[in-house]
């Protein structure tokens, strides 16, 4: 229901991309709304940092789907910060991504025709399970363009057939080993193994790169500042460097938020964009059942990344215009993906190299009590450690790289430091097919008045993100606003 006087207060905890959405739809929508944000500047994963003058990305590599009457598109245009985002298409060479496997490589084009084709010529000896696998994805890009999609109105999946693994998926339909390995590659950016990934998801994820890709010709903290400046000007009210510590709940009634500071936010809706499991640390003792606090608590993760950045000469390397997906096979299965991107600097004569890794917890648990930036010259050594071997990698792609700077190196406990991910998870809860019952109802909490959004509650990236902040706000703030789709 839409708020019954223009002085209906809400609260929005954290200012990643599904806080921003979440604070601006509700401020749009006459809410008076406030938002917090623990650390000192707002934008959480999307916000780039600053390593000697060159921003470094976090969350912000490429995007999809944001082409005219795309859903990002759709969502961006609602949100009112489309024009204030610079973009640069991807694919104009006619690749966007280049998977290299052992002695085979895959380019993935833009557009479904592009990818069909690029399939059949590639896998010449497998014309039926590549029909069956083209009529999956198209299923899945018109379901994301429908505007009831973005609505609310309608599902984004078939609870018959699209919660079975991926993996099953792909044998049953007969693909061969190759084949197989190549369409997996998109569940590294949902961040769950191939035989755990729902094929709802993976469908989901590769049909809006397919749709259209795009690089943000500006830094991940312009794109924060501009949804931030968005949110302003519709009235909303940014409080940063103060976490929230606590919900007053009365009668299973949320009424408000406390701050570190003391400060107190009354307001009877609360929406939280943070990770499901700091949501109920939020929620007093009593206040629900402890049956649905070690639901949360129990839920699998996805893994955490190590991430190197840095830069190279203008003169040794040009940028270069797709990505780069190191693949790695065990049991002719795929096992992990590096993720490898070059791309210009914003600095003359300097192009970024970032290069994305999957990394355990357990490898920086020595550390996790620790303070960042008072982790010792052990960790220090450890992260130099994974720079060298990130390095070697991007340079059997890139060919030697002698003047390379190393600019930064996070990991794990980064994420967790900065986001709030309580082992470091670069994706949030996994919505694996072994847990789609227990992570359907992610954005449903027993307490009247506070919702979850973020990337747990449907699926990560910015697309899927916003996509299910927009649809947990249905119920709130009516599905008429958004009649205009």
């Amino acid at each position: 229901m839409a708020p019954s006087s223009p002085d209906q207060k809400a609260v929005v905890i954290g200012s990643g991309i599904g806080g921003m959405t979440a604070a601006i739809t509700l401020a749009k929508s006459g809410y008076q709304v406030t938002l917090a944000e623990k650390s000192r500047l707002a934008g959480g994963l999307m916000r780039s940092y600053v390593r000697r003058g060159f921003d470094c990305e976090v969350g912000i590599h490429y995007l999809g789907a944001l082409g005219p009457d795309q859903p990002l598109r759709r969502i961006f245009d609602f949100l009112g910060i489309l024009p204030k985002i610079p973009l640069e298409p991807m694919g104009a060479g006619g690749v966007v991504d280049r998977y290299y496997l052992e002695d085979f490589s895959f380019d993935l084009p833009v557009g479904l025709d592009a990818f069909a084709g690029r399939l059949r010529a590639a896998f010449p000896s497998e014309p039926k399970p590549v029909a069956e696998v083209l009529e999956i994805i198209r299923l899945a890009a018109a379901r994301l363009c429908s505007p009831d999609t973005l609505s609310g109105r309608s599902m984004i999946f078939d609870l018959k057939k699209d919660l079975h693994p991926l993996t099953k998926f792909l044998k049953e339909i007969n693909c061969s080993d190759r084949l197989r390995q190549v369409l997996s590659v998109i569940t590294a950016w949902v961040g769950i193994p191939p035989d755990k990934c729902p094929l709802y998801l993976w469908s989901t994820a590769l049909a809006s790169y397919l749709l259209s890709s795009w690089r943000i010709s500006c830094s991940g903290a312009r794109l924060a500042e501009v949804c931030a400046e968005r949110f302003r000007e519709l009235g909303g009210t940014i409080l940063t460097g103060d976490e929230a510590v606590r919900l007053n709940v009365e009668n299973k009634k949320v009424r408000g938020v406390i701050l570190k500071s003391g400060l107190e936010l009354p307001a009877p809706l609360v929406v939280a964009a943070v990770h499901p499991k700091i949501v109920t640390a939020l929620i007093p003792e009593g206040s629900c059942l402890p049956e649905y606090r070690s639901k949360i608590q129990s839920l699998e993760e996805t893994s955490g990344v190590v991430c190197l950045h840095a830069v190279l000469p203008e003169p040794d390397h040009g940028p270069v215009p797709y990505n780069i997906f190191s693949l790695r096979v065990e049991n002719e299965d795929l096992a992990d993906v590096s993720f490898i991107q070059l791309k210009p600097s914003g600095k003359p004569s300097w192009n970024i190299l970032t290069v994305i890794k999957p990394s355990g917890f357990s490898q920086w648990r020595q550390w996790e009590n620790t303070i960042s930036g008072r982790r010792g010259p052990a960790y220090e050594d450890a992260k130099n450690r994974e720079a060298e071997q990130m390095l070697g990698e991007s340079r059997k792609y890139l060919g030697p790289c002698p003047n390379a700077r190393v600019l930064d190196v996070y990991t794990p406990l980064s994420l967790r430091d900065l986001a709030g991910s309580p082992r470091g998870s670069a994706y949030g809860i996994m919505r694996s097919v072994k847990q789609k019952f227990r992570t359907a109802a992610l954005h449903r909490t027993p307490i009247r008045g506070l919702h979850v959004v973020g990337q747990s509650v449907m699926a990560p990236g910015i697309l899927g993100t916003a996509l299910g902040t927009l649809r947990t706000l249905v119920p709130v703030i009516g599905p008429d606003k958004f009649d205009h789709w």
